[in-house]
């Protein structure tokens, strides 16, 4: 959906290409969707900030070079930046409150397949470092707002 939209035409048309493409496999993996319609930009970011949560800066600017190279533009990729910092936010005021994953997960409306995913960066983020994030970003987005 990320890559198609949620119109059902399109859809429909991108399970037919993935059907084909796959033939005459009767399963579609993800490296099929991958290689066909490329990743999705909620799974790159997730490399991107795994890169920047690691301190791994040459991979982390890589993946950021990817996404430029994508077509990605630099407002989306500060827009989705900023939903992940602010639910690793809300995640560290929420564990702080004794709230269970399962809990945190549904109010944060983190889907399922990307959970292990997100508590895994959530387990790297240290107190104070999500806010800090998050300024930066806006910061960043009001530069290039004005210098755009």
């Amino acid at each position: 959906m990320e890559r198609v939209g949620k119109e059902i035409p399109a859809l429909s048309s991108a399970i037919e290409e993935l059907s084909i493409f796959v033939d005459p496999k009767k399963m579609i993996a993800t490296a099929d969707v991958q290689a066909l319609l490329g990743k999705s930009l909620q799974e790159d970011v997730f490399t991107l900030m795994d890169r920047l949560l690691e301190k791994k800066m040459p991979e982390a600017l890589e993946a950021l070079e990817n996404l430029l190279h994508d077509g990605t533009s630099p407002s989306e990729i500060i827009a989705v930046l900023g939903g992940q910092w602010a639910r690793l936010a809300s995640y560290s005021e929420m564990k702080e409150q004794g709230r269970g994953q399962t809990d945190i997960a549904a109010e944060l409306k983190i889907h399922p397949f990307f959970q292990e995913k997100f508590f895994f960066q959530a387990a790297k983020t240290d107190p104070g470092q999500a806010e800090s994030a998050l300024r930066g970003l806006m910061d960043c987005d009001q530069r290039s707002s004005r210098d755009g």
